[in-house]
């Protein structure tokens, strides 16, 4: 993963939908066990066709890069669809 680059893509019709102070941030950063840790964050439906099991299996691969990733899935769908990391 040497060279790879971070981008953001922001959902812009939603972008005003999801403003939180820093204060909540930390909040969350803290109730999730999130502080000191890099996220990688997913939002959408947990559907099949989303990819949300190809980031799950390529998670030992990223985390050798990166030790201190935390990846978080927050979505909705049938509860047959999530693939867990074990």
């Amino acid at each position: 993963m040497d060279g790879w680059k971070t981008q953001v893509l922001p959902v812009v019709s939603y972008r005003k939908r999801f403003v939180a102070t820093s204060e909540q941030i930390e909040t969350i950063r803290r109730k999730y066990n999130l502080v000191n840790h890099k996220v990688l964050l997913t939002v959408g439906a947990l559907e099949e066709r989303k990819g949300h099991s190809a980031v799950i299996s390529a998670l030992p691969d990223i985390s050798r890069t990166f030790p201190d990733l935390k990846y978080v899935v927050v979505g909705t769908g049938q509860k047959n669809n999530i693939k867990t990391a074990g």
